[in-house]
């Protein structure tokens, strides 16, 4: 006889940061040969019974480069593992 599988662990919420640090040779966009880039995330909070919104946060645009750095944090202080 086999052993039944232990029932899963249940889920906990964690705390967790994002960081956008930078990007790298990006493709030219205006016609002077640079850009003017930004970035926008959305995140769902994976919470189990859904109540929870997703998180949705953006940048300010970086003008004329290629290789922008944004440096921006975002903080999760309820993120459930799983989430996407």
């Amino acid at each position: 006889a086999t052993t039944p599988p232990a029932p899963p662990k249940p889920r906990l919420p964690v705390s967790a940061r994002l960081t956008v640090v930078r990007a790298e040779g990006l493709k030219s966009a205006d016609f002077a040969g640079k850009s003017d880039p930004y970035f926008k995330i959305s995140v769902s909070m994976g919470d189990p019974d859904g109540s929870r919104p997703s998180f949705e946060g953006s940048c300010s645009k970086i003008k004329n480069t290629l290789n922008p750095a944004w440096n921006k944090s975002f903080e999760f202080p309820e993120f459930w593992p799983g989430s996407t």
